[in-house]
């Protein structure tokens, strides 16, 4: 089935806890298994893609609910949504997709 979330997330920084955060709109693409970043909801500019085929879990963050942590092999990505049902909206849509062999590369 398709799973389809996007909208407005802030993107901390690299660095765990960073306050640098980034306001970027976020598209799950349940088919090929990514989870796109782009400048804004024009989707003109791309400004990542996150291979959800290669990430391990995505989880609430305890110390702020509006937060969610995406665990990727290189990376923790710390995101910020508006409310914590957002959030648990967010997680709820990623959960599926993450780790499931052959997504990212389907075409």
């Amino acid at each position: 089935s398709m799973v389809f979330q996007e909208g407005y997330l802030r993107k901390h920084g690299e660095v765990l806890g960073s306050r640098n955060k980034k306001k970027r709109y976020f598209v799950a693409d349940s088919r090929r298994g990514l989870l796109l970043i782009y400048q804004s909801e024009t989707k003109r500019e791309r400004r990542g893609v996150i291979d959800l085929s290669t990430a391990t879990s995505v989880e609430l963050d305890e110390d702020c609910s509006r937060n969610f942590l995406l665990y990727c092999p290189h990376r923790v990505y710390e995101l910020s949504a508006t409310d914590a049902g957002v959030a648990g909206l967010w997680v709820h849509a990623l959960s599926p997709i993450i780790g499931t062999p052959g997504a990212g590369r389907a075409p």
